[in-house]
């Protein structure tokens, strides 16, 4: 069993072993509720990908939808070719 002590500001610090069989990290979202049984539950809630806009400075010119498309395109072809069993024999 693990214990935390809560802050004057309401903070708690998880302990390191309920972080990591829940898969909480830095920024990760929790929801708290109450079940039908009274218990309280903890949710790590999942990753908007929309929320990380921006994580990523990026100092280059625009790039085109096509652009993109195309980028990725090559590089799926790459792995691919890279991962093809048929060119290791």
């Amino acid at each position: 069993m693990h214990a935390a002590t809560m802050t004057s500001k309401g903070q708690v610090t998880i302990p390191k072993a309920v972080r990591e069989r829940l898969g909480i990290a830095t920024g990760s979202q929790l929801r708290f509720r109450l079940n039908t049984a009274g218990e309280t539950v903890v949710e790590v809630l999942p990753v908007d990908l929309m929320s990380l806009c921006g994580v990523i400075p990026w100092s280059g010119p625009p790039v085109t939808d096509a652009e993109l498309e195309a980028g990725i395109a090559a590089a799926v072809a790459e792995d691919f070719r890279a991962n093809d069993p048929a060119d290791s024999a």
